[in-house]
């Protein structure tokens, strides 16, 4: 019997001929529960309020005091009416099972939502600094290098700008930015050369590539990683559609386009690869569960034994080599044929 269980029993008969006895235990729960949940009623209207600064460090030590509130409570208690203490206080009792939970699901989901906040504005403020400094290192600029890789640096500050949650507060300002923002970046490239504002656009496209090969490196790799390095590859692509088919560099473009494509294509298909691969074995696993299962049994029949086997190995030989599971459907295979000798 857990801890809880056993103070319940020994709240029930103390509740029940005692009850005098549990009076400060329940004023304090009373007053520490009343207090979460006003805690928690602050931070909700705080994020629905459109205040220009919503004071996210202040809503998180809100939610902590609330968490430390919420474990401090006495879990014993839920679900007992405290008769004595409601008669001299007529409190309106809401230390309940059901009302718990709802204030729990509450705070998980603030809590989510200030860290999305958090993360967003933090965003907001890498881009803004990003957007900043770029434009002071294009207007400083001596040379065509330096003034290229600003012009880099200013697109990669407008491109995080739109990747912003748009539901959040700092995404909400970002969109309002990002017109204006992109405006005055187009009408500095006005200034310069097509040919210096196409060159920018293939360098951009060029890092991302870079990344985009440098994660595909020395596979396999898991989804996650494949899925990083597509990503890459879609951003270098967009970057290159940017240049108009009238631009004198839009033939190399074109070029480098269809070299990008192909590269996405086949990350693509390594993904696809690696997905299947893992439900195949995770499929194998099952099926390999199951025929134990039959071979314990007190009469197993060898003939299903021996058809259930060949199940397993006709899936795991269908697995893909260069995945990373392909080492783990290797061994099940070599297990299964050597089981499948023995019968």
């Amino acid at each position: 019997m857990d801890c809880q269980s056993t103070l319940a029993l020994i709240r029930e008969p103390v509740t029940r001929y005692a009850s005098i006895l549990l009076l400060p235990t329940h004023i304090k729960t009373d007053r520490d529960y009343q207090q979460a949940m006003a805690l928690l009623n602050q931070v909700e209207q705080q994020l629905q309020q459109p205040e220009p600064d919503p004071k996210l460090d202040s809503m998180e030590q809100r939610l902590q005091e609330t968490s430390q509130l919420l474990n401090d409570l006495p879990k014993s208690a839920l679900g007992s009416y405290p008769k004595l203490y409601c008669a001299v206080t007529r409190c309106d009792w809401t230390f309940t099972p059901q009302e718990y939970q709802v204030i729990e699901s509450k705070l998980e989901q603030l809590q989510a939502r200030v860290l999305q906040e958090q993360q967003a504005q933090t965003q907001l403020q890498q881009a803004q600094t990003g957007l900043t400094s770029a434009q002071k290192q294009y207007q400083d600029s001596t040379s065509n290098t330096t003034r290229s890789q600003a012009i880099v640096d200013w697109q990669q500050a407008l491109d995080q700008l739109q990747k912003i949650p748009p539901g959040t507060r700092a995404g909400q300002t970002a969109q309002q930015l990002h017109p204006v923002a992109q405006q005055t970046f187009q009408t500095t490239l006005n200034t310069t050369s097509q040919t210096q504002n196409i060159n920018a656009l293939i360098l951009v496209a060029q890092q991302y590539a870079l990344k985009a090969s440098t994660l595909a490196q020395n596979p396999p790799h898991p989804e996650a990683k494949w899925q990083q390095a597509i990503a890459f590859w879609k951003e270098a692509i967009i970057q290159l559609e940017r240049v108009s088919s009238d631009s004198p560099g839009y033939s190399a473009a074109q070029t480098k386009l269809r070299e990008y494509q192909a590269n996405l294509n086949d990350l693509e298909v390594r993904l696809q690869e690696e997905l299947n691969a893992v439900k195949t074995v995770k499929t194998a696993e099952q099926m390999i569960a199951e025929w134990r299962e039959l071979a314990r049994s007190k009469d197993p029949n060898i003939r299903t034994l021996r058809r259930k086997l060949n199940q397993i190995t006709d899936t795991l030989e269908n697995i893909e080599a260069g995945t990373t599971v392909t080492d783990k459907a290797q061994d099940l295979l070599r297990a299964a044929r050597y089981t499948q000798s023995q019968l």
